[in-house]
């Protein structure tokens, strides 16, 4: 998960002392909408002491768009405050329910939200539905392609950017997450005016600098991207060694690592969450477990059904070994679908290839080697003599009723980068007191199995068109098989679990 510019270096002159605020009943908030936004401050009444009160408006319109998965909004009484960051503002908004006083607070942000987007947002929180901020100045590194992959078979094209084995950035998980800590808490801004050779404008390019100095197959944390770029060196997965971006700075100083298996505490990690308001990024490592379910009629326990989010159904996972005598061997090219299955394509001229149902593919997408058919024309790939892939289950083969659910902490599947927070004030317990989320994600709105023939040769141009955007999930304290206390990410996959593994802080640059 990747040019030097003047503007940038005005990001650093940015206060952080400036501290504006607003309070509003919903009649309030829904008269504002309609009004202009403020400049600086306005008088806004609110309760007995109204003559004494200077606060700033919400903004009336900006260039973020919100959508949730419920429809009316209602009016909530809210405050909200704003502090210059280093790349923008830091939205706090308090509010309260059923006896609960909670804290809203999101970072990375370039401008305020209107009344009604703070209203949509409280509504979505507590009646626990899923939410999506999307905007083109919201920090949210992306990476090119979350699935297609080639180790199974050699592609066909070939070019300066997928020029080995380990081309593109499926694993790079953790660089997207670190380019966006960097980013938002400015020492990516801090590289740039100390290193004029540091070829990065905005948090895409930067994304690409990991791009740039590791192999694909690099399996790593956020705060060793976040080290690799601080204080420079190398490491193992790293395919050459750099100066540090900030000379007179060490890692360390600004920067933890919480890793729950290895001991650490989640206390440790919510400290960091809670300091996002002062201007601290944090990145997560999370497990992605999908509740699995016997199936009604077979006597082997191991084949179990899961809910496949892509493909709106539940699947099971088939294995089998291949005679390399078997006549049904084919070795052909072949292409992944949208839905991610393999499909048999032949050549129609240099750049395009076509499957038997007439859908064309670009050849950027197409892979040679030996495959095997197995149901609905498609086909697995032989690896050593042995096919293993996913076919859809018929919900009445399905044990639903004894689903197994797993909370493992384990070292993390997938890092992601936390953009704000709601936390219950009252609550004293640390885990307990986190009830949701605001998270980016490199991989939400990437590429998936295959792209179009106007992407090939500009990768890097994709990945920076691709939607910013920001995802609210409810979470819940919980504990794993091996008794570690954790917060799960509840509906990030639909039917299981995605508890936090680890948590990287990194505070704001000088």
């Amino acid at each position: 998960m990747k040019k030097l510019s003047v503007l940038f270096a005005l990001l650093l002159c940015l206060s952080l002392a400036a501290l504006v605020s607003c309070k509003k009943t919903g009649a309030e908030a829904a008269k504002t909408d309609a009004k202009p936004a403020a400049a600086d401050t306005a008088t806004a009444t609110s309760g007995s002491d109204a003559s004494e009160a200077t606060e700033s408006t919400t903004s009336a319109s900006n260039k973020m768009n919100i959508t949730w998965d419920g429809s009316d909004v209602s009016a909530h009484e809210y405050t909200a405050n704003y502090n210059d960051s280093k790349v923008g503002k830091i939205c706090v908004i308090d509010f309260s329910d059923n006896g609960h006083s909670y804290e809203l607070c999101i970072n990375g942000l370039t401008e305020e939200f209107t009344d009604h987007q703070i209203n949509t947002m409280i509504e979505a929180f507590l009646s626990e539905k899923t939410l999506t901020i999307t905007g083109e100045d919201l920090i949210d590194a992306e990476k090119f392609s979350e699935h297609i992959y080639g180790s199974l078979g050699d592609w066909v094209f070939s070019d300066d950017y997928r020029k080995n084995d380990d081309w593109g950035d499926y694993s790079k998980c953790w660089a997207g997450s670190a380019a966006d800590m960097l980013w938002t808490t400015g020492w990516a801004q801090l590289g740039m005016q100390n290193n004029p050779d540091l070829s990065i404008s905005n948090v895409d390019d930067l994304f690409t600098f990991y791009d740039n100095h590791f192999i694909n197959d690099a399996v790593l944390f956020q705060k060793d991207a976040i080290d690799f770029f601080i204080d420079g060196g190398t490491d193992s997965y790293s395919m050459d060694e750099i100066p540090g971006n900030a000379a007179d700075y060490k890692s360390d100083d600004y920067s933890a690592f919480v890793l729950l298996t290895e001991g650490d505490p989640i206390e440790d990690g919510v400290t960091w969450i809670k300091d996002m308001k002062n201007g601290t990024s944090v990145g997560l490592s999370i497990m992605i477990l999908p509740t699995s379910y016997p199936l009604k009629d077979s006597t082997d326990d191991d084949v179990t059904a899961y809910y496949d989010d892509e493909k709106k159904t539940y699947m099971k996972e088939v294995g089998n070994e291949i005679d390399a005598n078997d006549d049904k061997i084919e070795s052909a090219f072949y292409v992944y679908d949208d839905q991610g299955n393999t499909v048999k394509v032949e050549q129609k001229d240099d750049d395009t290839y076509a499957s038997d149902d007439g859908k064309e593919y670009d050849a950027f997408n197409v892979l040679k080697g030996d495959i095997y058919p197995v149901e609905n024309g498609y086909y697995a790939v032989i690896d050593d003599g042995y096919i293993d892939y996913f076919t859809a289950c018929d919900k009445d083969d399905i044990d639903l009723d004894n689903g197994q659910e797993e909370i493992t902490v384990g070292y993390g599947q997938h890092a992601i980068t936390v953009a704000g927070y709601v936390i219950d004030v009252d609550e004293t317990q640390p885990a307990d007191s986190i009830k949701a989320l605001f998270v980016t994600d490199s991989d939400n709105d990437a590429h998936y199995y295959n792209m179009t023939g106007d992407v090939r040769g500009n990768e890097l141009k994709s990945k920076a068109e691709r939607p910013n955007t920001i995802q609210m999930f409810r979470t819940a304290a919980v504990s794993s098989d091996g008794d570690i206390k954790t917060i799960n990410l509840i509906g990030y996959i639909s039917d299981g679990n995605a508890p936090i593994a680890s948590v990287t802080g990194l505070k704001p640059a000088p």
